[in-house]
């Protein structure tokens, strides 16, 4: 990496540790803290995020009725209809979202058991494909990520260690739920995906759940594919794994129709010309 780069990027993981030690000093209300350190993430990933994409927060909804709870950062795409400013709260429409996150200003077991919470209601959403659609990513990223776009925690800071943060990760299980509604009956080839796909912790590193054939691919020293959870030792340069990650994992979709076509129409009574200037039968006199 250009140590250019590497350089900005350590310097903001500062800039943004430094946004708690500020909001703890001008906070009182934790809520207030979480929502300025949430604040200056979104702003931090709203600069470097690829420029067909918009960052903000809100709920995210399917066409099939499901909805996700509040999620701190949404990511959207350029197929979603629906935007809004980057700290107000939206409404955004699944096949509209690249990614979504949420940011803890520390880590403890409780706020991982509820950030997986959030993913499992997050990943039973479901995205509807049209005829035409192409995605572009791993057959293996494809299977993952594109029914439910990738879910991730960003921490600050966090008093759990590395081990417990693998152990809780691996017992969240899979969603496996989330089953495709588009499939002919009785087909259930789908991919059982974690609730949460990785957690980055500024300053330390990051706990993430490779999978073989995945873009995102770590190695033994023999050449053989990691495939479970671990935790990569990043320390001041957690920004980039979180990043390098996210550009690795997001599925490139052309899509073909707008997406906002299967949540807005739906069965109408209508009339048409013909049917209202077609002349009566004369009754007989």
């Amino acid at each position: 990496m250009h140590s250019g780069i590497r350089d900005a990027l350590i310097a903001h993981g500062r800039m943004l540790q430094a946004s708690l030690a500020h909001s703890r000093a001008v906070h009182g209300h934790h809520g207030n803290r979480g929502a300025s350190v949430e604040a200056a993430f979104r702003q931090f990933l709203s600069v470097h995020a690829p420029r067909q994409l918009s960052v903000g927060t809100g709920e995210v909804v399917d066409s099939f009725g499901a909805r996700s709870g509040q999620i701190d950062v949404v990511i959207a795409n350029e197929d979603q209809p629906f935007i809004s400013a980057v700290d107000e709260p939206g409404l955004y429409l699944v096949e509209g979202v690249a990614a979504a996150g949420e940011v803890k200003s520390r880590l403890t077991t409780g706020e991982l058991d509820r950030a997986i919470a959030a993913g499992i209601r997050f990943k039973g959403l479901q995205n509807t494909h049209s005829a035409g659609d192409e995605a572009f990513a791993s057959p293996v990223d494809l299977q993952r990520f594109y029914e439910c776009p990738p879910f991730f925690v960003v921490a600050m800071e966090s008093n759990v260690n590395e081990g417990t943060i693998l152990e809780r990760l691996h017992n969240a299980g899979v969603t496996s739920h989330r089953i495709p509604r588009n499939l002919p009956p009785g087909e259930r080839s789908y991919a059982l995906v974690p609730p949460v796909d990785a957690v980055f912790i500024l300053g330390v590193g990051a706990a993430i759940f490779f999978v073989d054939g995945s873009s995102m691919a770590l190695q033994y020293p023999d050449g053989s594919r990691v495939a479970e959870w671990v935790f990569v030792h990043t320390e001041d340069a957690v920004l980039i794994e979180f990043l390098a990650w996210l550009h690795g994992v997001m599925p490139r979709v052309r899509r073909r129709s707008p997406v906002s076509m299967n949540y807005m129409l739906g069965e109408n009574r209508f009339t048409t010309i013909s049917q209202w200037a077609a002349p009566q039968p004369t009754q007989p006199q």
